[in-house]
């Protein structure tokens, strides 16, 4: 407590407003949805993918996702087309909505039985799998 006392008066001496805030403080989706996202940050958690895997995993999803199918049956569809491991188009989905390739509402619940609703979708080309 010591710490975060410190803390605060640096910022008070600043002028800065600083606050404490916890998950009790955020949505409850929003955490959810951070927690499910937050392990596949970094594409080493794809290994063996390759970065050309990943992309045509990403251009396939991103296929599919046009169906307005439930996220289970699209990532597992594109699983079958691409004959890859089940479960692998979903996370290349987790680490694409994680690295923010794929921008979605955080605050509603990303569950596998509706559709994924993207918002924004930065270009493949834009981004740096590493």
């Amino acid at each position: 407590m010591e710490k975060l006392e410190l803390e605060r008066q640096y910022w008070e001496k600043r002028k800065v407003p600083w606050h404490i805030v916890t998950e009790q403080d955020l949505p409850a989706a929003l955490v959810k949805n951070l927690e499910w996202l937050y392990p596949y940050r970094f594409s080493h958690v794809l290994s063996p993918l390759t970065d050309s895997e990943i992309h045509r995993v990403r251009r396939g999803l991103e296929q599919e996702l046009l169906r307005c199918e439930p996220l289970s049956a699209t990532a597992n569809a594109v699983d079958d087309q691409l004959g890859l491991e089940p479960g692998t188009s979903l996370s290349v989905t987790r680490y694409l909505l994680a690295t923010r390739s794929w921008r979605v509402n955080l605050l509603d619940p990303i569950l596998l039985v509706e559709p994924l609703v993207l918002q924004h979708v930065v270009s493949a080309s834009e981004v740096d799998v590493s």
